[in-house]
């Protein structure tokens, strides 16, 4: 049976890398704030980043909803998570 990946956060065994957007109706606020706060209860050393003005899939440089600000910090983000895990 599906889970939301916020049902499993107490679970999970690595850190969680989150890049949201604020503006994302598919994933509200109170959702992202909610996986953050379980992440937190279960000590995962994990990051959960929202960026203002973003919309879902704001990385996606060939959809309306691109961000150029938020995906190159977002992407900055990324690049800086796996050169501090791997």
């Amino acid at each position: 049976q599906p889970s939301r990946p916020v049902d499993l956060a107490a679970q999970l065994q690595a850190p969680v890398l989150g890049l949201y957007g604020a503006l994302d109706r598919g994933i509200p606020l109170a959702d992202v704030e909610q996986m953050r706060q379980r992440l937190i209860a279960a000590r995962s050393p994990s990051t959960i980043t929202v960026y203002d003005g973003a919309d879902h899939g704001f990385l996606a440089d060939y959809r309306p909803s691109y961000n150029a600000t938020a995906a190159a910090a977002g992407w900055a983000a990324a690049l800086a998570w796996f050169k501090e895990r791997l």
